[in-house]
């Protein structure tokens, strides 16, 4: 994605997300699709899983403003208790009521790259 893309309300979102983190690499990391029902596994610059935060579906008519603090909600929600560097997959999107964001908040270190691989 191309960082003009994101609308002033998901940059907001982006930002209160990551105030209180150190701010990793963003990585788009290796991804290994697998058939089925079994999620695909994915690389991450700690050797850990990314978390994906996603608002099931509701009305259309909900506002971006409801759906961001429903977003905000969620990330800290899975931000509590955690500390050490934020690193995002996918950064907070914002569309027609629904939010998705995919990220990992981790005080591991770096992966050398031959972990990563």
């Amino acid at each position: 994605m191309i960082e003009d893309k994101y609308t002033e309300l998901e940059m907001r979102l982006r930002a209160e997300c990551e105030q209180d983190f150190a701010i990793g690499p963003k990585t788009a990391g290796p991804v290994d699709f697998t058939i089925g029902t079994v999620p695909y596994p994915e690389v991450t610059p700690t050797g850990e899983a990314f978390k994906q935060l996603g608002s099931p579906p509701v009305k259309v008519t909900q506002t971006d403003e409801a759906t961001y603090e429903q977003a905000l909600a969620a990330f800290r929600d899975y931000a509590r208790d955690r500390k050490g560097t934020l690193y995002w997959r996918i950064y907070p999107e914002i569309e027609r009521g629904r939010f998705y964001m995919r990220l990992l908040i981790s005080d591991r270190p770096l992966a050398s790259p031959q972990e990563m691989s």
